[in-house]
């Protein structure tokens, strides 16, 4: 059996772990138990939403504006 091979960029690698952390926070609490496959596409969303108000809101040095 062929292993899948995932490589992802920094900034990829960044929102999963924000979709995981949000992903695992629905299982602990339950919610993830009647839909997780609806849970783990709306943890990712989550996580996405999230990143841009980041962007939105912080300046970082070197950043233009």
């Amino acid at each position: 059996m062929e292993r899948p091979y995932v490589q992802l960029q920094p900034d990829e690698q960044a929102m999963t772990i924000a979709a995981s952390n949000i992903y695992a926070a629905y299982v602990v609490s339950g919610q993830a138990k009647e839909d997780p496959e609806g849970s783990l596409r709306r943890a990712a969303l989550e996580a996405i939403r999230l990143a841009r108000l980041v962007d939105e809101n912080v300046i970082v040095p070197g950043e233009m504006h």
